[in-house]
Parts: C-alpha cells; sequence; structure tokens
C-alpha cells in the first residue's frame, strides 16, 4: 500500500536510463575534412540538442521530487495516528527525506539476518473485550544476503496460551494487551505483550501491527475486496453478533471473493461445521490457517498494479484507518517492507501455527478458575523456542525431502502412528509405519538408521534436536529391523526405531 515514493524512484531511475540509453556513446568527430564541409553546424546543433535535453530531465527530475514529497507529506499526515506510537519525533522534512530515499536503509533486525513483526487483531471499541487479542502472529522475514533468498514465516500464537508474568501469575496471552493498557506496572499493552512473545518464542519483536476488527474491514474494503481460496465448505451457526447475539455464517468450498465483513467472519470463526471437505474448522488451528491465507491474500491485492498506481486511494485508505490501527514501524520502513514483499514467493511462504495437535508444542488443560488453557509441554518454553528459532529448517526438509519409517521398538501401542504424526505435522516426509519385528530385544533409546546415500544434514540434525537422547548409525541392511516376511519392501533414507524415550513425545 506504501509504494508509490518506491515507483516514483522507479520510473525516474528508468526514465534517466532510457535518455542515457538514446545519447551516442561517442561526440561526433571533428576533422577538418568536416570543417571543410561545414559539418560542424550539426556538431553545434548536436551539442544544443544535449543542454536542451539536459534541462527536460532536470525539470522531469524536479516535478518527480516535488509530486513524491507531496505524496509523502501526505501519507506521513494522513497516518499521523497510526504512526503515532513510534518514538522517533523527526520533524515532517526529515520523514519526507527518509521516505523518499529510503532505499539504502534498513528494518530493525534485517542486517542482522531477520526481521520480526508481531500482528495483534481486537475488536477494538463497541465490541465486548476490546482491547482482547483475538489474533496474534509472528511475521518473521529472514534476509539470507540477496532479494531472491528471502525467506518468510508466520507463526501463529493461540489465544488460550497461558503464560506466567514475572509476578507470578498466569493470564491467557490474549488478555495480556488489556492487562498491559489498565495495570499502571507495565509500560502499555504493547510492552506487555511483545515482551511476553519474546520470552515464549526467543525472538526478538522488533515491531507490533495493532489492527481492531472496523480497521481490518476497512482495509480490505480499502482495497475493493481479496481472493480467498477456502478449502472446506463450512458453516457456523454461532458466530457473534455486535449485540451479543448469534448467527449463522456459510462459506463455500473454491475460490471466493471476501470483502471486508466477510473476510472478517472467514478470520474469526469459532464453531464451522464443515459440510463439504475434510478435517475440521471449529479448532484454532484451522482458524489460524484462515487467518494466514487472509494475510497472504491482502500482500498480494495491496500489491497489485490497481492498488498501487493510485496514490488518491492509498492516502484516503489511510486517514479512514488512522482510529483504527496503531503501530511503533515508521513511515519509510513500510516503503522498505513493500520493498521486499515484492520479491516473496508467496508459494514458499511457511505457515505454522503453536498448538497441542499439529506441533504438539502444547497441551490442553484445565485453569484453577475451570476455563480451558494452553500450557508448553516444557515449562521453560524451550521447544517452542527451537520450533521459532528454526522454523525456516522447514523449506530445507522440504528440499531434501528424506524419505523416512517410523517403527515402533517398544510395547506402547500405536506409539509409532502417534510420532509419525506428529513428524508428518512438521513437514517430514513419512513412508511408513510399522513394527521393529527383527530385533531380539527392545532398544533401550530411539535410534534413527541412516539407509540411504542422499544429502539429509538437515533433516539428521532436526530429527536429533526431536530425539535428544536418540543415537545415529548407519545401516547395512533394512532385514535387521524389520521382517522381510511380513513387510513390503520399502524405498527410504532414515529408519527411526522408537525407544522408551520415545514416550514423553506421545504423552499428549
Amino acid at each position: 500500500m506504501f509504494l508509490t515514493p518506491l515507483l516514483i524512484r522507479m520510473r525516474l531511475v528508468l526514465y534517466l536510463k532510457t535518455m542515457k540509453s538514446s545519447l551516442p556513446d561517442k561526440p561526433p568527430k571533428l576533422d577538418l575534412l568536416r570543417s571543410q564541409e561545414g559539418l560542424d553546424v550539426k556538431s553545434r546543433k548536436t551539442r544544443r540538442g544535449f543542454l536542451i535535453f539536459g534541462k527536460i530531465a532536470l525539470v522531469v527530475f524536479i516535478v518527480i521530487a516535488v509530486l513524491s514529497a507531496l505524496f509523502s507529506y501526505k501519507l506521513i499526515t494522513a497516518s499521523k495516528n497510526i504512526f503515532s506510537e513510534t518514538e522517533n519525533e523527526e520533524s515532517i522534512i526529515q520523514q519526507i527525506k527518509k521516505l523518499v530515499f529510503s532505499k539504502d536503509k534498513y528494518l530493525q533486525g534485517e542486517e542482522e539476518g531477520r526481521t520480526n513483526i508481531l500482528l495483534l487483531g481486537m475488536g477494538g471499541e463497541g465490541h465486548q473485550g476490546a482491547y482482547l487479542t483475538d489474533t496474534m502472529m509472528i511475521v518473521s522475514i529472514k534476509n539470507n544476503g540477496d532479494k531472491e533468498a528471502r525467506d518468510v514465516s508466520m507463526i501463529s500464537i493461540p489465544r488460550d496460551l497461558y503464560v506466567k508474568l514475572d509476578s507470578g501469575n498466569y493470564y491467557r496471552i490474549n488478555s495480556l494487551y488489556s492487562l498491559g493498557e489498565v495495570n499502571e506496572q507495565y509500560d502499555g499493552g504493547a510492552a506487555l505483550v511483545t515482551d511476553t512473545v519474546s520470552q515464549i518464542t526467543g525472538l526478538p519483536m522488533h515491531y507490533y501491527i495493532r489492527v481492531d476488527f472496523n480497521g481490518f474491514k476497512k482495509i480490505i474494503d480499502s482495497l475493493g475486496s481479496i481472493d480467498v481460496y477456502v478449502e472446506n465448505s463450512f458453516y457456523d451457526a454461532e458466530y457473534p453478533t455486535d449485540d451479543y447475539g448469534y448467527q449463522t455464517v456459510v462459506f463455500k468450498k473454491g475460490m471466493n471473493q471476501l470483502d471486508g465483513d466477510k473476510a472478517l467472519k472467514f478470520s474469526r470463526s469459532r464453531h464451522g461445521v464443515v459440510i463439504d471437505g475434510e478435517g475440521t474448522e471449529a479448532s484454532d488451528f484451522a482458524r489460524a490457517r484462515r487467518q494466514q491465507k487472509i494475510l497472504v491474500a491482502v500482500r498480494d491485492k495491496a500489491l497489485s498494479l490497481e492498488t498501487i498506481v493510485n496514490p488518491k486511494k492509498i492516502s484516503e485508505g489511510l486517514e479512514a484507518l488512522g482510529d483504527h490501527i496503531r503501530t511503533n514501524i515508521e513511515p519509510w520502513e513500510t516503503v522498505r517492507l513493500a520493498e521486499i514483499a515484492q520479491d516473496i514467493n508467496r508459494e514458499e511462504i511457511i505457515n505454522k501455527v503453536i498448538d497441542h495437535g499439529e506441533s504438539g508444542l502444547l497441551y490442553s488443560t484445565t485453569a484453577n478458575s475451570g476455563a480451558y488453557v494452553l500450557l508448553p509441554r516444557e515449562e521453560d518454553y524451550s521447544e517452542i523456542k527451537t520450533f521459532c528459532q528454526n522454523i525456516f529448517d522447514i523449506k530445507y526438509l522440504k528440499k531434501e525431502n528424506a524419505r523416512i519409517e517410523v517403527l515402533n521398538g517398544t510395547k506402547e501401542s500405536g506409539l509409532a502412528q502417534t510420532i509419525a504424526g506428529q513428524l508428518s505435522a512438521e513437514d517430514y516426509n513419512i513412508v511408513s509405519i510399522g513394527n521393529a519385528t527383527a530385533l531380539t530385544e527392545a532398544p533401550s533409546v530411539t535410534t534413527i538408521y541412516i539407509f540411504g546415500t542422499q544429502p539429509i544434514e538437515t533433516t539428521l540434525r532436526k530429527l536429533k534436536e526431536k530425539f535428544p537422547n536418540g543415537d545415529i548409525t548407519k545401516l547395512d541392511d533394512r532385514a535387521k529391523i524389520v521382517d522381510p516376511k511380513t513387510s513390503r519392501d520399502i524405498e527410504s533414507d532414515i529408519i527411526i526405531v522408537l525407544g522408551p524415550d520415545s514416550n514423553s513425545l506421545a504423552k499428549q
């Protein structure tokens, strides 16, 4: 949405390059013969043409610079409420300078290799629990050294995660923003949430963006609409209304064009009943997936040609959004973000949820109050930190695509099925599940057998993190583990034989 200053710079550069390419490589040669023939008049005309051409170029440059500055001024003044929480108190002129000439400036964390942005969605004024965060998502941008190598991940945090603050008290993470706003011992809601998320994930939160429901709808309506593919047809008969009642919302499988109101309902639905498709739409995991779809669709529409060539539409949209969005991102940094966003392949965005199902990082329980909550499987959040810090390894797991067998070496029924499900959810390529029938005795710990020749360094490192007490060894004959009479031939690169230490992974 903030690409106009960038486009102006790009157009100027292309215009000057075009002018340069139209000029001769060398000035006309003047020799005695040409002088005698009166051709020196042409050379004087050429020089005069150069001067006129240069003046035109200068005028064009000045006009474009002025237009860019005027638009930048409009953007900054129209969005002064949005950017009101930035710590920088620079003058308008200084901000315009940064906005127009921000190409060589960097976001926080960019030079260190990774920038993290926390997105917070909440009801806002007129909604019950105005400052309860209905959506919490980390967008991470990894800079691998050049723009083609940038990776992006989106990690959703469930609203029911129960966290312990320094005071020793436990709170649902979706209540922290509200707590920080009303309790003077904290530095505001944004500070409390970003600090807590950093402690949980081990990632510094460089920026945050807070948007309420009305702002969410206005963002999408200002873009016209967004296109979202709905995986399952479903209905939700318990979607809340503004007067604290319920209404029924319905979504049909396939590509849907959503306006702001419909997109909000798609994002917030918590009681979806699937009528055409697979899986569920009533879980926090499914809801987080839908929210990530919406975010990608907004990004695509905001960077579309019809949006970026319409500065009037952009500035009017910012004015309308002023009361609904808050961020600590500076105006010039939005231009840098837009530049980066253009170079990202949406098909390679990593989408994950910290939950008790797919990732297996949490487990559900009941708080003293009787409320349903989620707690980390490891109390010190070490598993969640490892997951978040190494999120980009998923890309390399998929590239290696190591074929993995999961075999149960214990007497615990269903262990291989459970662990294989967890690994599959973490993007490992599971090709077979069974029992280690040829073993003469049960293994004391999980053993990871390498049974192939392709490069699988990332896969092995991740598996070692998953089974820290396990052993890694080479295997030359699959029949030493699985009785060939009772199993079909399977081509695999890794065979995991689960030991008693795997029971702790499957306990939830």
